[in-house]
This record gives C-alpha cells, sequence and structure tokens, in this order.
C-alpha cells in the first residue's frame, strides 16, 4: 500500500508521542459511537502501559508521520477447553476516517495475528460493538476468521439517567495459526 509504513508500536521510537498519536486516533475512529467512552490522555497513559500490553504484538500504519490506524494487543492466561493457553486479546481497531476502505485494519490485524502467533499465543479473542452503525467491523472480523463465541452484556448507569444502558458486545475468537 502506497503511501503507508506498518510497524510494531515497539518500533516506534518515541513511546510519549506514540500514547498521545493513539488518543488523537481514539477520538477521531470512536467519538461518534454512541456508547463508546472516549479516554482522556492519563488513561491512555495507563493502558498502553498495563501488565499484558505488547507493543511488540500492538501494529501501527503511518503517512507522513502521522498515526491512522492502529491495532492494540494485550496478551494474557486464560482457561480454554480445559487447559491454560496464552490468548492474544484485541483491545483495538483503530483507522483515521479519512483512511478506511484501504485494507489498513485488515493489514494490521494480519500482521497482529502474525506477531501473536509467533509470541506464542495459541488463541485470538476480541469484543466489538454488537451494531456498529458506521464501519461494521464484524464483516472485516469475520473475513479473518474470527467466529462469534458468546454475546456479552455490559451495562453502565448514566448519571442522572439511570435507566441507560450500555449497548451489548460480542465476543469474538480466533485460533492462531
Amino acid at each position: 500500500m502506497a503511501g503507508y509504513r506498518f510497524c510494531s508500536h515497539g518500533d516506534t521510537k518515541d513511546s510519549g508521542w506514540l500514547r498521545r498519536a493513539i488518543a488523537g486516533l481514539n477520538r477521531l475512529a470512536f467519538a461518534y459511537y454512541d456508547g463508546v467512552v472516549v479516554p482522556r490522555g492519563s488513561f491512555v497513559d495507563w493502558y498502553t502501559a498495563r501488565p499484558g500490553m505488547d507493543p511488540r504484538l500492538c501494529q501501527a500504519a503511518l503517512a507522513g508521520g502521522e498515526l491512522v490506524s492502529s491495532v492494540l494487543v494485550t496478551v494474557a492466561s486464560m482457561w480454554l477447553g480445559g487447559r491454560r493457553v496464552q490468548c492474544g486479546i484485541i483491545d483495538e481497531v483503530m483507522t483515521h476516517p479519512d483512511h478506511r476502505r484501504r485494507g489498513l485494519a485488515s493489514t494490521l490485524m494480519d500482521r497482529a495475528l502474525d506477531a501473536m502467533a509467533s509470541a506464542g499465543a495459541a488463541v485470538s479473542l476480541l469484543y466489538t460493538l454488537e451494531a456498529n452503525p458506521v464501519s461494521r467491523p464484524q464483516c472485516l472480523y469475520e473475513i479473518l476468521g474470527y467466529r462469534l463465541c458468546e454475546r456479552v452484556d455490559r451495562f453502565v448507569a448514566l448519571p442522572g439517567r439511570p435507566e441507560a444502558g450500555h449497548p451489548a458486545r460480542w465476543a469474538r475468537s480466533r485460533q492462531v495459526t
């Protein structure tokens, strides 16, 4: 893909710049989705430094020095089918609205899956909004081999509106090969 440079987050030299770029991209990519909380910079600092987040597995697409697409990956040990396995968890897939429909998310997901397999992850898991009217990420995830495995409901009461809820999320998993 001409005009883009692909790398892991671990390949970027300035982690402060990367955290600020992730926060900015998150605001652009998710600000208009119902029920998605857009994080502040301090949250992104904590989130990208928490245990299990591996910058060598997280993937980025850069255009002219700007972060335009990103996949965040956390690794955790979990029980699956009666045995403990290493799981690569896709935390976020985000693409700048001006760079969508160019194959960036697909390319970064492929790179992340390859990196997880090389790091010993036996499976990959992700969550996505059930009904995302803008980008329909379920289609991409199904093309990449993920399958619906469980519906997870998550509810949050908003201040002054106790009846307001959060949309359901779908958990998807894929065998890493």
